[in-house]
């Protein structure tokens, strides 16, 4: 049983594209489902799928079950390009697994923002209907 946290509860998607060449991580709120269709028509993508562990690790060096924000620190080359929700974005704090998931960090989202800053990250923030 995961405990109530004073944070958005995240749900952190990795996807890739059909070419294999785009990578993107998507940050929703975990109460939320995606299209991954329609998410994939409307940012210009083609044929959006979850990636394959081997992805996960060589990118975001994590397992499955352990993606979040945190992970792009992994991301040398600034690879992956993220997406994540307004509501996320203008939250007071986010529930965040440190790369692991057998924990959860509670983060302010100005520290998350500086923290993408940081890593020269940038954010597409979208407005993600609950499909």
């Amino acid at each position: 049983m995961v405990p109530k946290l004073p944070a958005a509860g995240t749900k952190n998607l990795f996807l890739r594209d059909k070419s294999g060449k785009r990578h993107v991580l998507l940050v929703i709120p975990n109460r939320k489902q995606v299209n991954l269709k329609r998410f994939a028509e409307k940012y210009g993508y083609k044929n959006l799928s979850l990636a394959s562990t081997e992805r996960l690790r060589t990118y975001l060096g994590v397992d499955p079950g352990a993606v979040s924000l945190l992970c792009l620190i992994n991301d040398e080359k600034n690879a992956v390009e993220v997406y994540i929700d307004e509501e996320l974005w203008h939250a007071h704090a986010l529930a965040c697994h440190p790369l692991r998931n057998d924990m959860t960090l509670v983060l302010a989202v100005y520290d998350v923002k500086k923290i993408l800053k940081i890593l020269k990250y940038e954010v597409n923030v979208i407005k993600l209907k609950d499909d």
